[in-house]
């Protein structure tokens, strides 16, 4: 049997902390002091019933998710405005997908329709360059999605993503998982 790198102190306390989580305030603030320790300076949690997320066909109304973010609220405005949900194509992977999604200026210049591709240029006017994103389908069929942007520059955040990806999609499971017990009903 080889050596196995033993988790580190401080990931286990992030994810003791998060059982104890109870407020959509808290989580806010734990997920923008955590994320912030591992390079990125933005997020955005949301998070589907079941039902909802079984079927990608279905219109999301604002009362069927929980968002969490810590975005410009004029990006989330202007998001929300222009219904790019239905459009956006990392929903689109994460519905298809269960490890993290990178995204960047290659990810952008690769997207798939116009549609596509003006969600993700609109993103980058409002200062939304890159990120990782990961998808966290649950046991009742839920589904989440942490968005994790960062401001450093491709190389930058490439080394970053690659110190980092394995306690960032650890991470993001258990805040789902709390998430989801604390905030969201789940039948």
């Amino acid at each position: 049997m080889g050596w196995v790198r033993p988790m580190r102190a401080d990931l286990a306390d992030i994810l003791s902390d998060i059982e104890t989580l109870s407020t959509a305030q808290a989580f806010k603030r734990k997920f923008d002091r955590t994320y912030a320790a591992l390079g990125f300076n933005a997020f955005t949690y949301v998070g589907m019933k079941g039902e909802i997320a079984l079927d990608p066909a279905n219109k999301r109304n604002p009362s069927d998710l929980i968002v969490l973010s810590n975005v410009t609220s004029s990006w989330m405005d202007h998001y929300l405005e222009e219904d790019y949900q239905e459009d956006d194509p990392i929903i689109r992977e994460c519905f298809a997908n269960r490890l993290p999604i990178r995204w960047d200026e290659k990810f952008r210049a690769n997207a798939r329709s116009q549609r596509e591709g003006r969600v993700l240029t609109d993103a980058l006017d409002f200062g939304v360059r890159r990120g990782v994103t990961i998808p966290l389908h649950g046991p009742a069929g839920e589904l989440g999605i942490m968005s994790l942007y960062s401001d450093l520059s491709d190389n930058k955040f490439a080394s970053a993503v690659s110190e980092f990806q394995y306690d960032v999609h650890v991470i993001s499971l258990h805040f789902h998982d709390a998430v989801q017990r604390a905030l969201v009903n789940v039948e």
